[in-house]
């Protein structure tokens, strides 16, 4: 029997100021490690969250275990690919005939800016691992939903901001994460507007934003790097806007 069928993680919403995308070395080439590509820069958490459930149940003997997704009550399987990915990750650890089912809402919009993936790539993975008993450590479970961001191209430094929390900056590319907290005033509070979906996919994909996110990412990171308090995070994050 299993000890445990369900269970809930909540991961915050997450909204990045700027970033630096990372997929060369210094010397121009390809990185093609998925743990070492992703961004450097700077974002905060919210307290918005999105929550991931999952429930595993007992698969009957004359049919096959499966996995089904669903982001906001809508069923999408094998399109959630970074969950799937995850899913299928650790599948061959399932040491027992079982159905999955894994449940994401959001209380943003998704494909909006505001982390959703990293939120259910985090999730999955904290979620999987407690209920299947995988005994990952926090490490490889940060880095399993980082390579399935990378990957997926649904992130590049998403999970690594929702893991350290807070307003923060990410000073490394990739997995493991290397971050530093800014402080933030107590009475601080952020206001967001949503104008539509724009799928993280087709910008990092493109070599035109791409070109541009990195000379305007690098010049915000030196910038915060130099003066790092909120004010100046603002000030950087409003020109990298304009700039890409």
């Amino acid at each position: 029997m299993l000890k445990k069928s369900k269970i809930t993680v909540t991961v915050p919403h997450r909204i990045s100021g700027f970033f630096e995308i990372v997929d060369k070395t210094d010397q121009g080439e390809k990185i093609t490690n998925p743990e070492k590509i992703g961004s450097r820069g700077a974002g905060f958490n919210l307290n918005a969250v999105g929550k991931t459930e999952i429930i595993i149940e007992k698969c009957n003997q004359d049919s096959k275990p499966d996995c089904r997704v669903y982001i906001n009550s809508e069923e999408v399987n094998q399109k959630a690919e970074t969950t799937y990915f995850i899913y299928n990750a650790i599948k061959n650890s399932i040491k027992k005939r079982i159905n999955i089912k894994i449940f994401h809402n959001f209380e943003l919009p998704v494909g909006c800016g505001y982390g959703a993936s990293g939120s259910g790539a985090l999730g999955t993975i904290f979620g999987l691992d407690s209920l299947l008993k995988l005994k990952l450590s926090y490490y490889q479970k940060g880095k399993i939903a980082h390579v399935a961001e990378v990957i997926n191209k649904t992130g590049l430094g998403t999970v690594c901001g929702q893991l350290s929390g807070g307003l923060c900056i990410l000073k490394e590319a990739g997995h493991p994460c290397v971050s530093e907290q800014i402080t933030v005033p107590e009475d601080l509070i952020v206001v967001c507007g949503t104008f539509g979906a724009i799928p993280t996919k087709s910008i990092i994909t493109s070599d035109d934003f791409i070109n541009k996110i990195k000379t305007a990412g690098r010049r915000a990171m030196l910038r915060v790097l130099a003066d790092k308090n909120v004010k100046t995070f603002m000030r950087a994050s409003i020109d990298f806007v304009k700039e890409t």
